[in-house]
């Protein structure tokens, strides 16, 4: 199936948090977590992490505002949610803000041994479609200083307490972190084929 540009008007498409396919989401509960450890350590998560935001800062940085803001319909990429086909460069590099920030902030306070209260939730992480500059910058802030943040903030817990993530279940702290990875890395596939719109 081949990237559609978009068309006049936004195309209807399931809501936020609907999930994935009935088959795709049992599958990705089964094995997720366990594929997730297999793939990565720690470090090689934290790795991937910096040299999937490495590409994706070097995939816009010839953009101008207007493309990184103009939207594209897809096809939907495995473990992408329906609602999530029509996006722009921007708008995937703002969500990965959202959820770089949240999973920071998780992963520092499952490592202090403390149970975060918010329950995660697919549909709160969407973009909103702030200024792409701004989100560019943002984004590469946050990447930057990534690993200072966990040095500086990240307790000694790295495998104990866990919280719930609404598809692979229990995750403990390095898990989120691989989830991470992983999270980036399908987000890279998601625009590469709205570049090739």
């Amino acid at each position: 199936m081949n990237v559609t540009d978009h068309p006049a008007a936004p195309p209807t498409l399931a809501p936020p948090g609907a999930g994935l396919p009935p088959l795709e989401a049992w599958l990705v509960r089964l094995f997720g977590r366990p594929l997730l450890r297999r793939r990565y350590t720690r470090e090689t998560a934290l790795d991937a992490i910096d040299q999937t935001a490495a590409r994706l800062l070097d995939k816009t940085a010839s953009l101008s505002p207007t493309q990184l803001a103009t939207p594209k319909l897809i096809p939907r990429l495995r473990a992408l949610e329906d609602s999530s086909r029509f996006w722009s460069p921007s708008m995937v590099l703002e969500h990965l803000c959202i959820t770089g920030r949240g999973t920071i902030q998780m992963v520092i306070l499952l490592t202090r041994e403390k149970r975060p209260e918010r329950t995660v939730s697919t549909a709160t992480v969407k973009p909103a479609g702030r200024d792409p500059m701004e989100v560019r910058e943002e984004f590469t802030t946050l990447h930057q200083s990534l690993r200072r943040e966990l040095a500086a903030a990240a307790g000694s817990e790295w495998s104990g307490l866990t919280h719930d993530h609404p598809w692979f279940g229990a995750l403990n702290a390095t898990d989120w972190l691989r989830m991470m990875a992983t999270h980036l890395q399908l987000h890279e596939k998601q625009l590469d084929r709205i570049l090739a719109a």
